[in-house]
């Protein structure tokens, strides 16, 4: 059975924000189109296998309801996935360099997703 995704607000923004980075700033409209196909691809496979990704522990050892799937080492894809309503939401998409867990926690607001 293959598994509804969704994204957040935060994580169309984030996609547009990789993509229009690397189209404008590092100037190459192919990679940005390459790397977000990269990016979607990674996603998708999520729709067969939402457990795919790693559950997200503090350091203090806190387990969060996120999960994480790393994407050719560059992008980090947070969600959160409901087996009830078999669907992943995808939260945020990160760069792997940034403080994507000290940003995910903080960037927690309730109401984000919704049905």
């Amino acid at each position: 059975m293959s598994i509804d995704i969704k994204l957040s607000g935060y994580a169309t923004s984030d996609l547009a924000a990789i993509g229009d980075y690397i189209e404008y700033r590092l100037s190459s409209p192919q990679a940005a189109e390459k790397t977000l196909h990269m990016i979607f691809d990674t996603i998708q496979v999520l729709s067969d296998l939402p457990e795919n990704g790693e559950v997200i522990t503090t350091s203090e050892g806190f387990v969060t309801p996120y999960r994480v799937l790393i994407c050719e080492k560059r992008y980090a894809i947070s969600y959160l996935y409901d087996k009830g309503a078999h669907r992943v939401w995808i939260y945020r998409v990160f760069h792997a360099l940034q403080d994507w867990l000290a940003l995910l926690l903080s960037r927690s607001e309730s109401g984000e997703f919704s049905k």
